[in-house]
């Protein structure tokens, strides 16, 4: 994939929290930040902790528009959820994203539903350096996705997909 570092994606699939360590930061700085760096990012380019009018989310990329927050490895993101939410709330952001190290959620807010129904894609670390997972990563949340606005048709084209499927199940849950 042009523009992503896949060794540094499968050195990162393999770390194990002993190699991340128990807290947030270490999360961020051991895992989160190379994933972004390997994604294209540069580092100057991460706003990190910055205070904002839902708190501090622990990375926004302003002008791409996307909000991160990290948690200890193998916290239970769903107890995040309502925070992530309103961080990207807040910021205007087209992407959240959650991560704990063993997983990497991503969102797509303000589009009408929950925010817990615009989870997008959902990505074990151990994918991150397989076909599914650099297709996610590499089409949502690359540099060079986001900057020329491919991310934009990939969050549109998975937004239309996931109202069908809702669709459908509301549809079967009436029956």
């Amino acid at each position: 994939m042009d523009g992503i570092d896949i060794n540094e994606l499968a050195r990162l699939a393999q770390l194990s929290q002993a190699n991340i360590g128990p807290s947030e930061e270490d999360l961020k700085l051991k895992f989160l930040v190379p994933l972004l760096e390997a994604l294209g990012h540069e580092r100057g380019s991460l706003d990190f902790e910055r205070t904002g009018k839902a708190g501090r989310p622990d990375v926004v990329i302003r002008r791409l528009g996307v909000v991160i927050d990290t948690k200890a490895y193998g916290n239970n993101l769903n107890d995040h959820l309502v925070q992530l939410g309103n961080y990207a709330v807040h910021e205007g952001a087209v992407i959240a994203v959650i991560t704990n190290g063993e997983e990497i959620r991503l969102y797509s807010p303000l589009r009408g539903i929950s925010f817990e129904r615009s989870l997008l894609h959902s990505i074990s670390q151990s994918e991150i350096a397989q076909e599914r997972g650099i297709e996610v990563l590499s089409n949502f949340l690359s540099r060079k996705s986001l900057a020329n606005g491919q991310a934009n048709w990939h969050i549109d084209t998975r937004d239309k997909e996931l109202r069908e499927a809702y669709a459908r199940l509301d549809e079967l849950a009436e029956k």
